[in-house]
């Protein structure tokens, strides 16, 4: 029955979420959830918006009804998890190295211009680190005023 567990749950009722079916959410949440795992630890990376399968707004409302739907404890702390992870996608953000990349790069001889460049990506991540930190944290927040979280 897809992500959707046991349909038990009552449907959807805020305005925003409408526009969504559960159907249509299971299937956006499924097609994010393949890209989600792809990635082997949510939170050490940072991608760009544009490697999403859909439009990150439509990822969080399909999320947040996928959420609401689930039966089982296990589905909805992965669904959960998800959600907050959607803040690792940042709009602009083109190809960003991690921490461990970075690290792994520093660790050799490296020139000057090398260096410079290490230091201008190791600057851009720290700053897109503070965006999704305080994205991860709305997000948080979000699903306790939802009672999700």
């Amino acid at each position: 029955m897809g992500v959707l567990d046991d349909g038990s749950a009552a449907p959807a009722s805020p305005a925003r979420e409408q526009k969504l079916s559960p159907e249509q959410a299971d299937l956006i949440t499924r097609a994010f959830l393949r890209v989600f795992e792809a990635y082997a630890h949510p939170g050490a990376f940072i991608a760009d918006e544009s490697e999403l399968p859909f439009p990150k707004a439509r990822i969080d409302q399909a999320l947040l009804i996928s959420l609401k739907h689930a039966g089982s404890e296990p589905t909805r702390r992965k669904l959960g998890l998800a959600y907050l992870s959607l803040a690792d996608w940042q709009p602009r953000v083109g190809r960003m190295l991690s921490k461990g990349q970075l690290s792994a790069e520093a660790s050799g001889k490296l020139n000057p211009s090398q260096i410079q460049l290490l230091a201008t990506q190791f600057s851009a991540l720290m700053k897109w680190e503070r965006i999704v930190a305080e994205e991860r944290e709305s997000r948080a927040d979000n699903l306790k005023v939802l009672a999700l979280g």
